[in-house]
C-alpha cells in the first residue's frame, strides 16, 4: 500500500502571519475584565440636584484648556 501525500505545505511567511495574529490574544483576554470595568456605564441622573461633579455644569466644572474659551449662549 503506497499512500500518496495530499497535505498542504505551509510556508514560513504564513506561519509568521498566524503567530503575529494569535500572539496578542492571551494578553487581550487577561486585560478584558479591567477594560470592561473601565468602560462600565455611568449612573443616570434624572434631576439636576443629583448631578455629579463630573457633569459639565456646576461650580466644580473647569474647561479642559484655559486657552480655548467655552461658548456660553
Amino acid at each position: 500500500m503506497d499512500a500518496e501525500y495530499t497535505g498542504r505545505v505551509v510556508s514560513r511567511k504564513t506561519l509568521l502571519k498566524v503567530a503575529i495574529l494569535v500572539a496578542p490574544i492571551p494578553v487581550l483576554l487577561q486585560r478584558s475584565p479591567a477594560l470592561a470595568q473601565d468602560m462600565a456605564p455611568t449612573p443616570y441622573c434624572e434631576s439636576p440636584a443629583e448631578r455629579t461633579p463630573s457633569s459639565p455644569e456646576g461650580p466644580e466644572y473647569r474647561p479642559a484648556s484655559p486657552l480655548r474659551p467655552t461658548a456660553r449662549y
